[in-house]
């Protein structure tokens, strides 16, 4: 049992969490190895499995906890700050780190066993709507919510009203077989990050 998991499961919202270990020992150390956080409804940017993409690897590099069964990344400490804006992106609402922050914008929630949660006041929704792609490239984007009407492993419904042009975001992984529709019609996907 886990007092950091139990903290977690209290927040209703949809979000990530991201463990960020520096030092490898303390990979099965940190609650909520990759895999694990899903027995507690939760969901986490870490992988473990070879079907990783290199994309995948190479965006969390610095932050670390991916194991594509070939190499395991671990956190740097420049990564962290080099890569804000990145975990805003990605809805990461919590950092879960094996040493303590000092200097961040990130926000102690507690300690636990030598395992330390912080909460991101700056994260985005899991899908929002932005008048120009060039505001994902910003630290705080301009941004509305779009209203998740269904979230599920293969399908999200989403729910958005703007009276302007735009492109509407999720921060989900990109893959091949992706469809969107609008209206019941389909329409363009586009990837919005290389990382």
């Amino acid at each position: 049992p886990s007092g950091i998991v139990d903290r977690l499961k209290q927040d209703q919202g949809i979000f990530r969490v991201q463990r960020l270990f520096q030092r490898v020992k303390n990979y099965e150390k940190l609650p909520l190895i990759p895999h694990v956080n899903k027995l507690h409804g939760l969901d986490t940017t870490g992988a473990y499995s070879p079907l990783v993409t290199g994309n995948y690897y190479e965006s969390f590099r610095g932050l670390g906890d991916v194991n594509d069964s070939h190499r395991m990344l671990t956190a740097d400490a420049g990564g962290l700050k080099t890569k804000i804006a990145f975990l805003n992106f990605m809805n990461v609402k919590y950092l879960l780190s094996d040493e303590e922050l000092e200097g961040s914008q990130w926000i102690k929630v507690m300690e636990e066993d030598g395992s330390f949660l912080y909460q991101n006041p700056n994260f985005l929704p899991r899908a929002f709507f932005v008048e120009s792609l060039d505001e994902l490239a910003k630290e705080k984007p301009d941004w509305k919510t779009a209203g998740l009407a269904r979230y599920g492993q293969e399908e999200m419904e989403l729910e958005v009203s703007s009276g302007s042009p735009g492109f509407v975001v999720a921060s989900e992984l990109h893959y091949p077989g992706w469809k969107v529709t609008i209206d019941g019609r389909k329409a363009e996907l586009l990837k919005a990050r290389e990382q």
